[in-house]
This record gives structure tokens, C-alpha cells and sequence, in this order.
């Protein structure tokens, strides 16, 4: 098991390399978006001009939840208006194009549902952050006559709406896409980048997730951490630990590739401080397979400073972050 003293120097060393301030964009929407968003905002059948409730339709056939995370679904909740992702960001700039529409003079909220962990790396300026496992104690302080756009990774499950228009809210949309896309779109974030303060709050989420975790000892991190890591030019080595087929059709840019019996020849030349990250595209668990035990026996060759992508390839691939392949 690392020390104490090891856990502390790594978060150190992440957080250094790791640390930004909020990245939020200095110009408002562009003369050609705010055009737009006038006409969107000008069509008499869309839901803002209906009340903000869709027309009566068919009862909506509802899914369940695959992963567990409530916030991730790939698919819009049955029931509930989805708010275009150019009126969003309208909305989010408070921009004069809302004049005359059904949204000016009314608070807008931007209800982020995700877990606390990725909240704090990056979210929609202003944006308020209640995880699905809080819903039930919404803050007081939120005006109920606001305009609520609930924010998901993609799409918050229908569930996710239910309880949240049962706060006695009336004008509920989800967001087009959730962040996914709002980032895909360029749009303003902010969020901070201190690894060890990541670290606990994902600590945190993971004492209500319905899923199986590491040990304490388990140094994990999310896509959205090794994406931070990676973006903020953190010196870190990428270790794909697998077969070269698999490593072939698709790994994160930047990872070289070991198999588990060649670990001595994937690490050469690294120090024994070398901050690693490894992970494997055999299983979508938060932990296990290839890459746990790589991880392991890393640190029994003395690597004091192992992370492991908690979701491996699929999970990152799921973040939607870039898949690099080199098969022919």
C-alpha cells in the first residue's frame, strides 16, 4: 500500500502540473449566432411559446438507466422540451437577443447534475451543481418562477426531471446534448484543475455510487481528470496495457502500449517518480482487468506515483474524447 506521504507528493505534483484558472470565454455570441437565435426565438411552435411544455403527444415509452449514472444517457427524458444549444448559450450570456421572448425578464438556471467531481473540473459559467444523489434537497434560495435547464454529461434520465419538477418548478428544459455538446460547440467553461481536491470530491461521489470501487490504497481517476492532466502538459507517461490489435483500433493519444509479462521493457528508462497512467480496453469496470494489475505490479517495482483510468478505453471513449487509430 503507497504511504500517506506518497498519496500527498503525488497530489503535488498533479496539482502543479495540473492547476488552471477558470477558462471562460471574454466575447459574447456572434452577430451571426444572436441573428439566429432571434428567429429561433421568434418560432411560435416551439415550446417557449407553448408555456415551456411540449404539446400533447402518445405516452412517452421510458427506458432505464445501462450505466448507473443518471446523468449520462444517450438519449433526450421522454416528456420534457429540450432547449437548443444556441439558446442556451444565449441564455448563459444574457445576451439582448432574449428581448420580447417568452425568456426575458426571467431568472435563468443552469442546474448541473452531475457527480461534484466533474462539476469542479469544468461547467457552464454560473451553472449550479445539485448530483442526482442530492435532488432531493434542492437550495431554497432558487426562485421557482426561474427557467431550469438541467444539465447531464449528455441527457439526465427521465427520473432526474420527474424529481426536479417536483421542486415546484414550471419552465424545465434539459439541455441539447448536455456538456458534451456545449463543449463540442466551443462554449464558455470554467472549473479548476487541483488534482488532490479532485481526488477527494471523486472519493466522495464514489461513497454513493452503486458500484464497486477500488481499495483506498486504488489511485483511479476519471476521464476528465487524465483529460486535464493531459491538456494542461502535465509530464506524465500513458500506458496501454494490452494486445497491439486492440491498442491498434483505437487508444488515447499519447499512450504508448506494454504488454502486462513486458512491463520491465514498457517503463525503461523511467524514474521511479515518473507519474503514470495506466489503463487496458478490456472491461468498462471502474477498476480491474489488465490495467489493474499493471498498476499493481508497478508499484511493487517500486513506481510510487501509478494512476489508473477508473472506466478504461471505453469510459474515455463514452467522455467522448479523441481515439487515435493506427490499424491499417
Amino acid at each position: 500500500m503507497m504511504s500517506r506521504f506518497s498519496l500527498l507528493f503525488l497530489f503535488a505534483i498533479a496539482a502543479a502540473s495540473c492547476s488552471r484558472k477558470a477558462d471562460v470565454a471574454s466575447t459574447g455570441p456572434s452577430a451571426k449566432d444572436v441573428e439566429a437565435a432571434r428567429r429561433m426565438l421568434a418560432d411560435r411552435h416551439q415550446p417557449w411559446w407553448n408555456n415551456h411544455v411540449l404539446p400533447p403527444a402518445e405516452p412517452p415509452k421510458i427506458k432505464m438507466a445501462e450505466t448507473g449514472d443518471w446523468a449520462s444517457m444517450n438519449y433526450n427524458p421522454p416528456g420534457t422540451p429540450v432547449l437548443p444549444l444556441l439558446i442556451a448559450r444565449i441564455l448563459e450570456s444574457k445576451s439582448a437577443a432574449l428581448d420580447g421572448s417568452p425568456f426575458a425578464g426571467r431568472p435563468v438556471v443552469f442546474l448541473d447534475v452531475r457527480p461534484v467531481s466533474d462539476f469542479y473540473v469544468e461547467h457552464i459559467p454560473g451553472s449550479v451543481n445539485v448530483p442526482v444523489r442530492d435532488l432531493a434537497k434542492l437550495p431554497g434560495d432558487l426562485d421557482l418562477k426561474s427557467i431550469v435547464v438541467v444539465t447531464g454529461n449528455q441527457y439526465p434520465h427521465h427520473e432526474v426531471m420527474a424529481r426536479v419538477k417536483a421542486a415546484g418548478f414550471g419552465a424545465l428544459y434539459c439541455l441539447e446534448g448536455g456538456m458534451r455538446s456545449w463543449k463540442g460547440s466551443s462554449y464558455p467553461v470554467e472549473g479548476r484543475g487541483d488534482v488532490q481536491e479532485y481526488r477527494r470530491l471523486l472519493e466522495k461521489d464514489r461513497e454513493v455510487l452503486p458500484t464497486a470501487g477500488p481499495s483506498p490504497d486504488f489511485m483511479g481517476l476519471g476521464p476528465l481528470a487524465l483529460k486535464s492532466l493531459i491538456d494542461s502538459g502535465a509530464d506524465m507517461k500513458i500506458l496501454f496495457v494490452g494486445d497491439e490489435a486492440t491498442y491498434a483500433a483505437g487508444h488515447i493519444p499519447g499512450a504508448t502500449r506494454g504488454a502486462l509479462g513486458e512491463l520491465d521493457a514498457a517503463v525503461k528508462g523511467l524514474s521511479k517518480d515518473q507519474l503514470i497512467a495506466v489503463y487496458c480496453g478490456c472491461c468498462q469496470g471502474r477498476a480491474g482487468g489488465y490495467s489493474e494489475a499493471a498498476a499493481l505490479k508497478l508499484r511493487q517495482m517500486g513506481y510510487s506515483k501509478v494512476l489508473h483510468l477508473d472506466g478504461h478505453l471505453g469510459a474515455w471513449r463514452e467522455a467522448g474524447y479523441p481515439i487515435v487509430s493506427t490499424a491499417k
